[in-house]
């Protein structure tokens, strides 16, 4: 789930920006499954159990902006900076694998996140090219 609110407010070619992003996704384990074994290399690990926690990620922040228009009015190119505080929680991924004898191994392990008051700056660069005086592209 991912949810943004920002205003603009541009004085001619320089504009003040406020921000806050929500975002709440899952991580995905990537590590390989098949063809695993034991350290001898002959007793084959095939029961594997993960355990994976969402992340969440809340950003607020305000910035400058810029915008240059060209000439006739038809293209703008903006940059966007967001100075601001974030906080990230969870992400914990934790994969183990089972061997037919029964030992039970640790394959691939990240611990997450807990940070909450974090200095944060991002940046965009938009390029708009308006089709006519009533819609942009």
């Amino acid at each position: 789930m991912e949810f943004g609110l920002s205003v603009d407010y541009y004085f001619n070619w320089f504009g003040l920006w406020v921000d806050v992003d929500y975002i709440n996704n899952s991580p995905e384990n990537t590590y390989p499954s098949s063809n695993l074994y034991e350290p001898d290399a002959n007793t084959a690990i095939n029961s594997f159990n993960i355990n994976e926690e969402k992340i969440t990620r809340l950003f607020y922040g305000v910035g400058p902006n810029a915008q240059f228009r060209s000439t006739s009015g038809r293209f703008k190119t903006e940059l966007n900076t967001r100075f601001g505080l974030a906080s990230i929680k969870g992400g914990k991924t934790e994969l183990t694998g089972t061997s037919s004898s029964g030992t039970v191994f640790p394959l691939n392990y990240h611990a997450g996140y807990k940070d909450s008051v974090v200095l944060t700056f991002k940046g965009q660069l938009r390029f708009t090219y308006f089709l006519n005086d009533n819609f942009e592209y």
